[in-house]
């Protein structure tokens, strides 16, 4: 009994640990850095991939013969006429739609436990002249103080740092990102559980009408039929 409990007890400390996501982009280089207590993952990899040798080119007569023959059975094959089942594809609709509002809850779940740490983001604008310049900045100022501002309606943000300037001394555009955010893996959990207790009832509903539709397709062949009779 200890040992299942002390089991446990890591289990739930290794689930309450934050996983933490480091991007930045600097010099049109972007690189991300996933860390989990001691395990490191970067993106892109460190280690270079090592140039593959050229193969000789395969012959592939044979195979060319068999392509050039598959368009004269095709025309040989008579075209079949696909028949539409809109109760079908109404079902299928109802579905997605129930699918979608249990994933728009999950992910609200998810974005609850996402703490923001550091976000920078500077730009450089340069425009075709100065008066171009200075109107792009402003433009670009005002969007993302706005993105910024329905982020923290979502998403805590400890540090926000917005710089977007007028380069009128450079001949390009440059743009500097950094980003820090962590989440603990308990909340991933909480999200797919909140997904799974949502997604289930919509596939059995959907299972039922599908199967009320098949029930009631015979019936409606029994009818006619029974009529023709008297």
């Amino acid at each position: 009994m200890a040992i299942m409990l002390s089991v446990l007890a890591i289990l739930l400390l290794l689930l309450l640990l934050p996983v933490t996501l480091h991007v930045t982009l600097f010099d049109g280089e972007l690189q991300a850095t996933v860390r989990y207590l001691f395990l490191r993952f970067r993106f892109p990899s460190e280690r270079g991939e090592e140039p593959k040798a050229d193969k000789p080119p395969k012959r592939r007569r044979k195979k060319k013969q068999k392509k050039q023959e598959a368009p004269q059975e095709q025309k040989e094959k008579e075209p079949e006429e696909k028949k539409w089942d809109f109760e079908a594809v109404k079902n299928a609709i109802e579905l997605g739609k129930e699918l979608l509002a249990g994933a728009g809850k999950a992910l609200k779940t998810l974005l609850r436990g996402v703490r923001v740490r550091q976000l920078k983001l500077e730009i450089a604008v340069v425009g075709e002249n100065a008066a171009d310049t200075g109107i792009k900045s402003g433009n670009y100022n005002a969007y993302l103080h706005t993105a910024a501002a329905l982020l923290q309606n979502f998403v805590r943000v400890r540090e926000l740092y917005l710089n977007v300037y007028p380069a009128f001394w450079q001949q390009e555009e440059t743009i500097a990102f950094e980003g820090k955010l962590s989440l603990r893996p308990v909340r991933a959990l909480m999200a797919a559980g909140v997904l799974l207790i949502e997604s289930i009832p919509a596939l059995f509903r959907y299972l039922r009408r599908k199967n009320g539709a098949a029930d009631a397709q015979p019936r409606e062949e029994q009818a006619p039929a029974a009529a023709g009779d008297k």
